[in-house]
């Protein structure tokens, strides 16, 4: 239905294609087609090599080559199983079989960009020759249509009309060839969802990919859903060793916690993994440009596993017919089968990572917002992930960390979570609104929508919902246009309990550092808290901050003792004054603070809940103008006359 809907909306309406007299058996009209696809390819090829030739010339080996660009390429083009070099030793891929390997690498920031051949695969050939390139492109496709209606819903004549309407960027020509497909369920879907995936509907495709899944039988379905590419070595391993049905888990696991935006429907990333595997399997056929190689022994494995992890390139880079001639003497003299043309797989920078850290798959409710590493860090040339992959919609950049306070409430928890935003990273200014949405999961088919947040750019960005208590996933994510970038951040939490789990205990809250503003001793209560909380608890330049708890179960009549203290991590017992209104405790005992006595009740400095459960709110501002910059561990703790301490800490930088 979906890919019917696509139809619709692209306007196709299919033309009639007159059937030659005759008939012809399937080998044969199979043979034909595939020899008239042949014989197209070649004459694309040669007009790519001739591109290739004129933009750069014949490639220097590494001992002549004189730019730095002209020395990495040589490196990377002659990627061996042999080849010992520390600076491709991220992007090696070799297969297990003796054969040509492949190191894919970025682009040449310097260089001026031939094109995107992800985009269009013409871009690799030269502009003059595209239009006949094109001429003979519709003439092998009208061929196809006829060989179609000979076959009707033939699978091979079905995939040879999509890949080459997706060539010719016919999104109108490859839906009727996909629609048209019905001799094999799941063969036939495959195709609907790559065209669905092409046109930008990733949430029909997503699901037409995993509705053919489900049409194939167990063990092909177990080869189709391999996520093993994917992973780190440390993962993979563990991966392999599993049966086929105990996979299942651990391949939703992998998804659920690599979908890009929560916010989008679908999972991008597995739709774009499904598409790479149909169109690999489209052009590493008999009917090929002979840019992948087609047997294992000439390097088959290791160009398909280079293409599942990290899609088309952009540039296909060809060292000219010296190069070669040469990898062909080397391949043959190893027992290896010759491959050429040799070409070196250049993807463009800004491209995305989604799959987690290995103890992320393991502990997802651990997970760390650095867990996931999204972007190329900046001045990090050596970046290279065991995946990645371009991304047609938005952007996705990462929020900051930002700070993190619980507050308990009686039937659910209060999260707040603030961050201050980056106007250069998320391209809009001071004045922009935002808007925020909090997700939380607990497994692959458990996605909530716990609240939508507004903000400006101008102050920190303020998320505030009353959640269940226990182990989740979260995700807080703003979403992005053409011009600006998506953003978000994911990370693992344990939500404490509500006041109704105290049971007749005590506890405190966790600090939270707030912007005291121009007042000397702020009592605030929690909105009002809430609404000054600092975007990070790294602090650069601030002389004073504003620090605000919660205690719960302390009667308002009993008398409570209460320590602030603050500890030098990164360097024990170097500690100056706090300010001139702490008690100081010496330098030697590696800790500055103070403490003092008071009754709740006739307190002014406390504001309280009322309940079934007390809550009493404390604040206090702390100037830190003496402090030595650095990494400090902050306590704050209250106890009864004759009870013990009930303690809560929160760490911070002062920069």
């Amino acid at each position: 239905m979906r890919i019917i809907l696509l139809a619709l909306q692209l306007g196709i309406v299919q033309q009639p294609v007159d059937a030659p007299v005759g008939a012809t058996s399937v080998a044969e009209l199979h043979e034909r087609v595939d020899s008239t696809a042949r014989a197209f390819l070649e004459r694309w090829r040669f007009a790519w090599q001739e591109a290739e030739n004129d933009r750069h010339g014949p490639l220097a080996d590494e001992r002549s080559a004189v730019s730095t660009v002209e020395r990495w390429r040589s490196d990377a083009i002659h990627c061996h199983w042999v080849t010992k070099s520390q600076r491709l030793r991220r992007q090696m891929i070799i297969a297990r079989e003796r054969a040509h390997a492949t190191c894919p690498v970025w682009t040449p920031a310097d260089e001026e960009p031939v094109g995107d051949e992800r985009r269009s695969i013409d871009a690799g050939v030269d502009a003059k020759q595209r239009w006949g390139i094109g001429v003979l492109r519709s003439a092998l496709r009208q061929q196809l249509d006829v060989a179609a209606l000979q076959l009707p819903g033939d699978l091979p004549i079905s995939r040879q009309r999509v890949r080459f309407a997706l060539d010719a960027n016919d999104l109108s020509g490859a839906a009727i060839a996909a629609l048209s497909c019905d001799s094999e369920p799941a063969g036939c879907g495959l195709l609907q969802g790559l065209v669905l995936y092409r046109a930008g509907l990733v949430a029909s495709a997503d699901s037409a990919f995993r509705a053919a899944a489900r049409l194939m039988p167990e063990r092909e379905r177990c080869e189709w859903n391999d996520v093993r590419l994917l992973l780190d070595e440390d993962a993979r391993g563990g991966y392999e060793a599993m049966p086929c049905a105990a996979r299942t888990a651990m391949e939703a696991r992998v998804w659920w916690l690599s979908d890009p935006m929560y916010l989008e429907p679908g999972n991008e990333r597995r739709a774009e993994h499904f598409a790479r595997k149909v169109m690999l399997s489209l052009v590493a056929g008999p009917a090929n440009d002979q840019r992948i190689p087609e047997l294992p022994r000439q390097g088959s494995g290791s160009v398909a596993e280079s293409m599942i992890r990290y899609g088309w390139p952009a540039h296909m880079f060809w060292g000219g017919a010296s190069t070669d001639y040469g990898h062909d003497i080397w391949l043959r003299q190893q027992g290896a089968e010759p491959a050429r043309p040799y070409v070196l797989r250049e993807y463009t920078h800004g491209r995305l990572h989604t799959v987690p850290l290995p103890s992320v798959l393991r502990e997802p409710f651990a997970a760390a917002p650095g867990d996931w590493v999204l972007n190329e860090p900046p001045n990090e040339d050596e970046w290279w992930p065991v995946e990645h992959y371009a991304r047609d919609a938005s952007r996705i950049v990462q929020l900051p960390e930002g700070q993190t306070v619980m507050l308990r409430r009686r039937e659910r928890t209060r999260y707040l979570w603030a961050a201050t935003l980056d106007t250069a990273i998320l391209v809009r200014s001071m004045r922009d609104s935002v808007r925020a949405m909090l997700f939380r999961s607990r497994s692959e088919t458990e996605l909530e929508r716990m609240g939508s947040f507004a903000g400006r750019m101008d102050r920190p960005l303020l998320v505030d919902a009353l959640l269940p208590a226990g182990p989740a996933l979260f995700g807080i994510e703003m979403a992005g246009d053409s011009a600006r970038p998506a953003a978000r951040t994911r990370f693992g939490a344990t939500v404490i309990g509500p006041l109704m789990s105290l049971s007749g205990g005590r506890a405190l809250s966790q600090p939270m550092l707030f912007d005291p503003g121009t007042d000397r001793g702020a009592t605030l209560d929690a909105d009002e808290a809430a609404s000054r909380m600092l975007g990070s608890t790294t602090l650069t330049g601030r002389s004073r901050f504003g620090v605000y708890w919660e205690a719960y179960g302390f009667p308002a009549g009993d008398s409570v003792e209460i320590r602030v203290e603050l500890n030098r991590e990164d360097r024990p017992g170097f500690l100056k004054r706090v300010s001139t209104a702490l008690r100081l405790g010496s330098e030697e005992s590696g800790n500055v603070g103070m403490r003092w006595r008071e009754l709740p009740a006739t307190s002014g400095a406390v504001r309280f809940l009322r309940g079934e459960v007390p809550v009493q709110m404390r604040s206090i501002v702390l100037d830190v103008s003496q402090l030595t910059p650095g990494h400090y561990r902050m306590s704050v703790s209250l106890a009864s006359k004759g009870g013990s301490a009930t303690s809560g800490d929160r760490t911070f930088e002062l920069r």
